[in-house]
């Protein structure tokens, strides 16, 4: 099989080149991706250019066969089917594309990347004050190499409070994070939104 963008080199059935080397392959898609965003900046940089400028499909930047998510996007399995690709933009490109004056909730379920996502929209959080309704998962984001409480502890230096809700919806109060491997929503409030 040839790769279709170069006849002259060959490619294995999952579209990498025979030998490749995968910590070559990851590092040069980290050294892309910081070339784009020193280039265009965070907000602006994408995946397709990041994609193209390591020379792989965006997809390709999704799997990952020995990862914990290796069914993600770009997974294909030995029957061959096909695969979504998915559009994805910042919050912070979205506040400033539909030109929202306020911002008042943001409901987050990443398997066990809140953290993170929260990090990279820390000035919209600090500047508007939503309600955050997250997953905690402590497994997940331990697997991922995250701190297991890092959303909770991130938002609580914010100023949040955090709760849960009972069975009949009321909010109950959460004074620690909670304990044990379950999965388990929680709603953050600011103290200046709470009345």
């Amino acid at each position: 099989m040839r790769d279709s963008r170069n006849g002259d080199t060959p490619v294995s059935k999952g579209g990498r080149p025979p030998n490749a080397d995968g910590e070559a392959t990851r590092q040069r898609i980290l050294r892309e991706a910081r070339a784009c965003f020193a280039e265009f900046g965070y907000a602006d940089a994408n995946n397709r250019m990041i994609a193209e400028r390591s020379g792989l499909t965006t997809a390709a930047l999704y799997h990952h066969r020995e990862g914990p998510n290796s069914f993600s996007l770009g997974a294909t399995g030995a029957g061959g089917e096909a695969f979504e690709e998915v559009v994805t933009r910042t919050l912070f490109q979205v506040v400033r594309e539909e030109t929202a004056l306020r911002l008042g909730l943001i409901k987050l379920d990443v398997e066990g990347c809140e953290e993170l996502v929260l990090r990279g929209a820390i000035s919209i959080i600090v500047r508007h004050h939503p309600t955050v309704l997250f997953e905690m998962n402590g497994t997940a984001a331990a697997r991922l190499g995250l701190r297991p409480f890092g959303s909770w502890k991130l938002l609580e230096s914010l100023g949040y409070g955090f709760f849960s809700l009972t069975e009949r919806g009321e909010l109950c109060e959460l004074n620690q994070p909670p304990a044990g491997n379950d999965a388990i929503n929680v709603v953050a409030i600011h103290r200046m939104e709470r009345t």
